[in-house]
């Protein structure tokens, strides 16, 4: 098993964001079954097993990465 974690800051002020939800996908694009969300300070942090992912960012307010 591996971790998975950061912290999402917003890129024009530096400050965390909270209630960001990371949704993350398989390498062959399938949801991988995990949905994350960031706490109160912008931290994030999962459990994963071995592999490839890749993750959508978004939040109210906020452009989503990669853009829907």
């Amino acid at each position: 098993m591996g971790i998975l974690n950061g912290t999402v800051t917003s890129a024009t002020t530096g400050e965390a964001i909270s209630g960001v939800k990371i949704d993350l996908y398989l390498e062959n694009g399938d949801p991988a079954g995990m949905s994350l969300e960031t706490d109160t300070s912008g931290f994030y942090s999962a459990e994963l097993e071995p592999g490839n992912y890749s993750a959508r960012v978004y939040s109210q307010g906020f452009e989503s990465i990669p853009p829907y």
